[in-house]
């Protein structure tokens, strides 16, 4: 493997970057070599690379991703953290679903150490530590360090369980992170009260680059949706939003409809699971004229019936950008 090492380069995987053209954005080691060495070792050879390819290592970004050997991951954790320093390429790291594995998560101590070196990586800009039981102590921690990922631009915390107070805590900061495109806090908690939502809210406004939102499955109820919906308009960049299953009813339906007309980025919406009802339907329908942009809507499993379909008939004409649209599951 090591003569292999001095011989070829690794690969840079385009596709997985995102499409990116030019100078690659993502340093790619290859499958065999992940399979064939522990991961704490693949971890350490990205250091030796280092010295190998300095030229490579200065345009690419490394990408991290933890094996689910055994009980491997937690020393594999231990190593990350102890090297993230050191790669200041290093940009994208991705901890999802390690509980998946029969794992209980890495835990809120875990998060303080590696929201602690992660500052140090100032090219970091991509962070997804969904699906790891993380709870409102280890949301505290990363918000207390949030601010120093200036050039942090995805956020996935997504499938954890931080709750309103992890949520408070994250709110507080969030808004600091200017570079900040996609934030994606779905299945968090199982109550959202006023104030929380306020906080949230109120990010939504400071966050001038924020294209992709998603909230879904997490109860915000129908206040919660009010306070959101007073900012939405504010999210000048926000192409998708999510926001299935947060309890909209048919109140909510109206307060979201009301400034949807303000997103006019917005191309996808998903409202799916949120029991609307035909009045939600319809209340929603009054505004998706204004919705000059949307290609995609999602509003399956939410009761509308026969009257709900016949009120979005009358104006889906004029939707021109319309491609998809979901009603699947509404009783028509």
């Amino acid at each position: 493997m090591s003569m292999q090492l001095r011989s070829k380069r690794p690969q840079l995987d385009r596709k997985t970057a995102g499409g990116t053209t030019g100078r690659c954005s993502l340093l790619s080691l290859p499958s065999a070599m992940r399979h064939a060495w522990p991961a704490e070792r693949v971890l350490m050879s990205l250091l030796v690379c280092k010295q190998l390819y300095k030229d490579l290592l200065e345009d690419a970004v490394s990408v991290i991703l933890v094996d689910d050997e055994g009980t491997k991951w937690k020393t594999q954790l231990d190593v990350l953290i102890r090297t993230a320093p050191f790669m200041e390429s290093l940009a994208r790291i991705h901890l999802s679903s390690i509980h998946s594995f029969g794992y209980a998560g890495f835990g809120d101590e875990t998060v303080r150490r590696l929201a602690g070196v992660l500052g140090k990586c100032e090219k970091l800009a991509h962070l997804d530590l969904s699906s790891n039981g993380m709870t409102a102590a280890g949301a505290g921690m990363l918000a207390l360090k949030l601010r120093e990922y200036k050039a942090l631009t995805h956020l996935d915390l997504s499938k954890n369980a931080i709750g309103t107070e992890g949520a408070g805590s994250l709110a507080g900061v969030l808004g600091e992170c200017k570079a900040l495109t996609y934030l994606n806090l779905r299945c968090n908690w199982h109550y959202m009260d006023g104030e929380t939502a306020e906080k949230l809210a109120a990010v939504l406004g400071e966050c001038e680059k924020l294209d992709h939102l998603d909230l879904s499955d997490n109860w915000i109820g129908i206040e919660g949706t009010g306070k959101l919906a007073k900012r939405l308009g504010k999210c000048k960049a926000l192409t998708r939003l999510a926001l299935s299953a947060i309890h909209l009813r048919a109140k909510g339906a109206k307060r979201l409809a009301d400034v949807l007309g303000e997103c006019e980025k917005l191309a996808h919406l998903d409202l799916s699971c949120n029991r609307v009802g035909h009045m939600g339907a319809g209340e929603l329908a009054r505004k998706l004229g204004e919705c000059r942009v949307l290609t995609h809507l999602d509003l399956r499993k939410n009761d509308i019936g026969d009257a709900g379909a016949g009120w979005l008939a009358d104006v889906l004409g004029e939707c021109k950008a319309l491609t998809h649209l979901n009603l699947n599951d509404n009783g028509i």
